[in-house]
């Protein structure tokens, strides 16, 4: 065995073994929240372990009580800052682009002549063909059952007043980022202080493939949606949550994993404070957990409903499956398997080096990079999220021929929570990140155009 493959055949083991031990923790973490483990049962030193890591909701809460109407005013000129921020980093992104085009390809067209050409690729088309023709059960095109319907029927419904499936796209995912942005920022805020909020939404406009956020791909609405689900769980809005939940769920396939910790977070709305309690009030608990468990079922419906639409086009409720296995190699697979031939892949002479550090390098440093966040995220956030964290994770990783594992984790928003609560330590931190970021923020983008990224 050479030390490569001895390297590898560590890394592999100690990510596979670091998501069994968090699976078994993130349990431990959220029943202690929910009063359903009593720590006076625990041995001295779990008792202070779980402590530590039990959460801290209201104890960090700075947001001030203020009138109604005021509050209004308040987060109407959030939101419009918020958006310009936004919007203005998106701007920035195309600009670097549209030069880095026209200075190292020589291409002379203005900046929207060449912005089809620069950002119009890989799943784009798909989604400006379904927009255009919607799905179809023939031909080429019939393999596009495999996208999720909430995006290319925005775009349908846009197109009415665009005429331009292109722009209804671009419009589409830049208010959504704009709304994911804001959302981010209050969702921060209901445990942390503004500057945290704030630090958050700054890392995820800058996330090294933050750049699908502005473009025609579904991941700001993803973004906007599961982070509304998320924040009106945390509201105890169960009919909200249950709504947005299920629109994440027609969007992309991670949005049927909301249901975990929205099912987490109805256990813990019930207050239980220790399993004595939850026993001698076991009939009104059940019944409350019952009302707001309803509420929240749509969540799974979503992927009901892209099932339903799978087989009204193909006559078959699974044809999706088949699509993705034939023709873009899906399937399940092992999470250890597939960092296995990540690192066979990272050594094959076949593929670019472009190919393996825009695709196979990063999805095998991300994994590892999200594993210490999780790691971390029990000191610091609640077990709903380290749940959802978990959850999306092993979903993304457990799939043949994993090519865009950097586009999917951009959607992980608990992660830009942490890096921002990191970034706090110190101002030497948040500058390593926020310099760290926009350095491989500018390369992925790069690698995009050219055809590096998918």
């Amino acid at each position: 065995m050479n030390a490569g493959s001895f390297f590898a055949d560590i890394y592999i083991y100690t990510i596979t073994i670091s998501l069994v031990l968090i699976g078994v923790f993130v349990v431990i973490k959220i029943l202690k929240e929910a009063g359903l483990i009593n720590l006076n049962a625990l041995t001295e030193v779990n008792k202070k372990f779980l402590s530590n890591i039990s959460s801290f909701g209201e104890k960090f809460n700075f947001l001030k009580k203020i009138p109604t109407n005021k509050l209004a005013k308040k987060n109407i000129k959030l939101f419009f800052s918020i958006a310009a921020i936004t919007l203005f980093s998106r701007l920035i992104i195309f600009m670097f682009a549209f030069l880095w085009n026209y200075f190292n390809e020589g291409d002379m067209q203005g900046f929207f002549k060449s912005f089809e050409k620069l950002w119009v690729r890989w799943d784009s088309p798909h989604y400006i063909y379904l927009a255009e023709n919607w799905y179809v059960n023939e031909g080429t095109a019939k393999i596009f059952i495999a996208f999720y319907p909430l995006y290319p029927f925005l775009m349908k419904i846009l197109n009415f007043f665009t005429q331009n499936s292109i722009l209804s796209g671009i419009i589409i995912s830049n208010v959504c980022n704009c709304f994911a942005s804001y959302y981010l920022y209050k969702l921060v805020s209901i445990d942390f202080d503004d500057k945290t909020a704030f630090a958050a939404v700054k890392y995820m406009l800058i996330f090294p493939f933050s750049f699908f956020f502005g473009i025609v791909y579904t991941e700001s609405l993803f973004m906007m949606l599961s982070i509304m689900c998320f924040y009106y769980l945390r509201k105890n809005n169960w009919l909200l949550a249950g709504f947005f939940g299920f629109l994440s769920a027609v969007t992309k396939n991670q949005g049927i994993i909301l249901f975990a910790p929205a099912v987490v977070e109805v256990l813990m709305s019930l207050k239980i404070q220790n399993i004595r309690y939850a026993l001698e009030n076991k009939k009104r608990l059940f019944i409350e957990f019952l009302k707001k468990f309803t509420y929240i079922i749509p969540i799974p419906l979503g992927f009901g409903a892209y099932l339903t639409l799978n087989k009204l086009v193909t006559g078959s409720w699974f044809k999706f499956l088949e699509h993705q296995s034939s023709y873009w190699h899906h399937n399940f697979n092992l999470i250890h398997d597939t960092l296995k031939y990540h690192f066979d892949y990272m050594t094959r002479e076949s593929y670019s080096g472009l190919t393996k550090v825009s695709i196979w390098f990063p999805q095998l440093a991300l994994i590892f990079i999200v594993v210490l966040l999780m790691i971390y995220a029990f000191r610091k956030v609640r077990g709903s999220y380290i749940l959802y964290m978990l959850l999306y994770t092993v979903m993304i990783y457990s799939t043949t021929w994993l090519i865009s594992g950097g586009r999917y984790l951009l959607c992980l928003f608990p992660v830009h929570i942490l890096i921002a609560i990191m970034s706090r330590k110190s101002k030497y931190m948040d500058f390593a990140l926020t310099f760290t970021s926009l350095v491989f923020l500018g390369y992925y983008t790069i690698s995009f155009l050219q055809g590096g990224v998918l």
